[in-house]
């Protein structure tokens, strides 16, 4: 059985009074349409921008999709 690791785009300086990435951007949104159904609350998620990515756990908060940083888990790409 192979398991896809999520890849969404997010923007690392658009965060939530709680440091969630917001992912309600252009790239946040055109990545989510292609893999929404797949989407749980609790599921980990590799978050990259053009230079950076790091896990993140994701979570569904007043209708929008955020992920909680892992901020060890990051590396500049």
């Amino acid at each position: 059985m192979r398991c896809t690791i999520i890849r969404l785009y997010g923007d690392f300086n658009h965060r939530d009074e709680q440091d969630r990435v917001k992912l309600d951007t252009a790239g946040s949104e055109r990545d989510l349409a292609e893999i929404r159904a797949n989407l749980k609350p609790g599921a980990r998620a590799t978050i990259y921008d053009d230079s950076y990515e790091a896990e993140g756990i994701l979570e569904f908060i007043e209708g929008t999709w955020r992920a909680r940083i892992l901020w060890e888990t990051g590396r500049d790409i």
